[in-house]
């Protein structure tokens, strides 16, 4: 008697096509998954300065001194403020703390403002600032308002 036994298993072929199939789905993802990452880091990046804008708003009102936060388009970079009380000219000065320290925006978007420099008063007020982010090839993609009698920021998204 004779037995015929046939080990069961892919064969090279249907390997081939199953990792071209793999390769193709993963092509057609990547720059969506990309696009969608960076949209992520935006909005970090944005609700990052809500959160600071918070705190040296509370921080002026209970220090009675005018805290900011200064945006270097150029660095693509931001940190907090203090406006200097013992000096004459009331030179602005980075905040020593962790608070101080250079926070970075996303590497795609360009900035543009009315100004640089965003201060909080003791009162609760604050200076106007108008900056839109703008993603090169897709235009403004939000615009960060801070509304100057109430001190208070918001940010618009543009679809």
């Amino acid at each position: 008697m004779h037995i015929v036994s046939r080990e069961q298993g892919f064969t090279l072929l249907e390997l081939v096509f199953v990792v071209m199939i793999f390769v193709v789905l993963t092509s057609l993802t990547m720059p969506l998954f990309s696009r969608t990452l960076k949209e992520c880091v935006r909005k970090n990046n944005m609700e990052d300065i809500l959160s600071l804008m918070t705190f040296a708003r509370e921080r002026a009102v209970m220090e009675q001194q005018d805290y900011g936060i200064h945006f270097d388009a150029e660095k693509k970079a931001y940190w907090m403020i203090r406006r200097n009380k013992e000096s004459f000219d009331s030179t602005l000065l980075r905040v020593p703390e962790k608070w101080g320290q250079t926070r970075t925006i996303s590497s795609d978007v360009e900035l543009q403002s009315n100004a640089w420099d965003l201060l909080f008063h003791p009162d609760g007020t604050s200076t106007s600032l108008t900056m839109d982010w703008i993603v090169p090839g897709q235009g403004t993609v939000a615009s960060l308002h801070v509304n100057p009698i109430l001190g208070e920021g918001s940010i618009v998204e543009k679809s």
